[in-house]
């Protein structure tokens, strides 16, 4: 078992740190990425509640823990945990996958973006992927090459590789483009960033394992 999975139940908070920093792969709000659920839920037993059909969320009081047992074909074994509706911690096979941070969560991504900003604050490092229903970041330096041998090779000679939104208008159509690890952002907007949306707002970071 790898130093994640057997952190010491002492090592991990009973309340999520709404400051930390968002460190893709690796953490957010003070919890890692493979924690272990059982010490995690153990750290909470005193403070959370059971996800069910008849308790109305919005009636329950806050700065408590709702857990979730959930079970499908595709997540046998998946555990989630939701704070405030700002954090949410899921495990799968008691590991901890996934961290969703949205709302009140103040922490930064990159020491430069926080959720509530317009994502093209991002736009000098990055363009960005809308690919099944989220954004993916794509480094411009690292796909320079790979961008310029498709434009290069489908003779598309009215596309500037120096123009953002020319960029963005084919990035999808690339298949060899390199994605950003372990982030995703859910914005106000269901659809590619764009020069006829680029107002969109950022609403939620995920951060996950590789």
């Amino acid at each position: 078992m790898d130093d994640l999975g057997m952190m010491s139940v002492q090592n991990i908070p009973l309340v999520p740190d709404l400051m930390a920093d968002i460190i893709p792969e690796q953490s957010a709000a003070g919890y890692h990425i493979g924690m272990d659920f059982n010490q995690f839920f153990q750290t909470i037993s005193t403070n959370f509640i059971y996800q069910r059909e008849d308790i109305d969320l919005s009636l329950t009081e806050k700065d408590v823990w709702v857990v979730e047992f959930f079970f499908s074909e595709h997540y046998p074994n998946r555990q989630i945990a939701s704070w405030n509706n700002t954090v949410t911690l899921i495990f799968d096979d008691n590991k901890l996958n996934i961290i969703s941070l949205k709302n009140d969560y103040q922490g930064k991504l990159f020491d430069k973006v926080n959720i509530g900003d317009r994502l093209d604050i991002l736009l000098d490092k990055y363009y960005f992927l809308f690919y099944f229903e989220v954004h993916l970041l794509v480094e411009k330096n690292q796909n320079r090459e790979i961008l310029e041998k498709y434009i290069f090779d489908n003779d598309l000679y009215d596309i500037d590789i120096e123009n953002d939104f020319d960029v963005m208008s084919i990035i999808y159509d690339i298949n060899d483009t390199i994605t950003v690890l372990g982030v995703e952002f859910n914005t106000n907007y269901k659809i590619q960033f764009s020069k006829e949306y680029p107002d969109q707002i950022i609403e939620e970071i995920v951060i996950f394992g590789s």
